[in-house]
């Protein structure tokens, strides 16, 4: 595995302009121009890549496990909100982290956050923030999270599979489009191509994108693609209609769960180097 993402890995580095050098955004960094952090993901990245190239020759070494070389800690996020699902299936968070964790040097931890919108300092601290809905943030948390995105987070959407929390994959569609739209004016939400990297980045997945199939929903039979969210030529976010959080906490067979894990896998590494 780690043979196959160096050749990525170092081409991130190769792109970057700053010192690798992981630093959170964090409450003083939220005090300085939004221009100022348009690399904190690439920051990102810089503390894990020699990590991650020492783990890779740590591990061809008998008993090696790499785990001396693991970059700055970073946490996982779920951006709290007034709808009651906003934590729905977080008790199986620990399982996908300790996932990334496992298959990778990325230095993550594995119990999930809360992120509240109340403050920009409190979404600051995180450079990925998921979420499984944007539309009942309040005025101030909508103007909190537009800041933070612009000052270099990233926020993941992903619908929830349940029909009794989303009947209608076309009306929970347009409701995060609308609202993304009106938060982030000018905001590209794009489908990608099958063909794009995110779906290879790090595991090779065989769906473009995998999704929950729980047996008893429309997300059986439809399948959407994923998005990504630009302002400008920056990535900001990426919105899947997947239920790839049900799938991980096992909503569906083994397999599916194991793709999913995948390609959530493959989007956090997207997000913090790109």
């Amino acid at each position: 595995m780690w043979i196959a993402s160096l050749g990525k890995l170092r081409l991130f580095k190769d792109r970057m302009t700053t010192p690798p050098i992981y630093r959170p955004l964090g409450p003083t960094a939220c005090a300085e121009p939004a221009q100022g952090h348009r690399l904190g993901r690439r920051r990102f990245i810089g503390s894990c890549v020699g990590a991650c190239l020492a783990s890779a020759v740590r591990a061809q070494a008998p008993g090696g496990s790499g785990q001396d070389f693991r970059g700055g800690k970073v946490e996982w996020a779920r951006l709290r909100n007034s709808g009651q699902y906003w934590n729905r299936h977080a008790e199986s968070d620990p399982e996908l982290l300790d996932f990334i964790r496992r298959n990778s040097s990325l230095n993550i931890d594995t119990t999930w956050q809360a992120a509240s919108g109340a403050t920009l300092a409190g979404l600051c601290n995180y450079p990925f923030l998921f979420t499984d809905r944007v539309e009942n943030l309040n005025p101030t948390e909508e103007r909190n999270l537009a800041e933070y995105l612009k000052r270099g987070g990233f926020l993941f959407i992903d619908c929830c599979c349940n029909t009794g929390i989303n009947p209608s994959p076309d009306e929970y569609l347009a409701n995060q489009l609308k609202f993304l739209n009106g938060m982030l004016p000018g905001a590209k939400i794009d489908p990608i191509p099958e063909s794009h990297e995110v779906y290879g980045l790090f595991f090779r997945v065989q769906r473009h994108p995998p999704r929950a199939m729980p047996g008893n929903s429309w997300m059986d039979t439809r399948a959407f693609p994923l998005r990504t969210i630009h302002l400008g030529n920056r990535l900001v976010g990426m919105f899947s209609m997947s239920g790839l959080q049900c799938a991980w906490a096992h909503v569906g067979s083994p397999a599916n769960a194991q793709e999913c894990l995948e390609m959530m896998t493959n989007i956090y590494i997207y997000a913090i180097t790109h």
